[in-house]
């Protein structure tokens, strides 16, 4: 909402034409669960995201609350029923991963890293996060 209120200067349009803002069609419950399940599918494509939590886990467990808090909002997002697409996941939680490495990690860490990111460039292209907007934009990018 602060986004579309510094771009637009309504704040409000976006609660005004969100009709399902705060609806919960499958329960209350059924929508936290089937929010979870909407971030998870998208953290499929983000390896790196999930190397990093790996490394919070073994290395700093205390930190991993913090590391999470991008996932927890994200499913707090989709159950009130705000704009997510799996796009947008997917440069979330890749823009964490790459500003939540930890400085101090040895070369093979470091190493590991760059290969799961390479792996995780060659995913999205083969197996890339689609929403609406991003298939018009790929096609005009990519003609066919």
């Amino acid at each position: 909402m602060f986004l579309q209120w510094r771009f637009t200067g309504d704040a409000i349009q976006l609660v005004a034409t969100n009709l399902d803002l705060g609806k919960f069609p499958d329960g209350v419950w059924g929508g936290l669960g089937t929010a979870a399940a909407t971030v998870g599918k998208s953290l499929m494509h983000v390896p790196l995201f999930l190397a990093v939590a790996i490394i919070y886990a073994v290395r700093f467990p205390a930190a991993l609350v913090g590391y999470a808090v991008s996932v927890l909002a994200s499913v707090l997002a989709v159950w009130v029923a705000l704009r997510f697409t799996p796009v947008t996941a997917y440069v979330l939680f890749t823009l964490v991963a790459l500003m939540s490495i930890p400085r101090d990690s040895g070369p093979r860490t470091s190493r590991t890293l760059a290969v799961i990111g390479l792996a995780q460039l060659a995913l999205a292209w083969s197996w890339p996060p689609t929403s609406p907007g991003f298939e018009q934009w790929l096609t005009a990018v990519l003609p066919r």
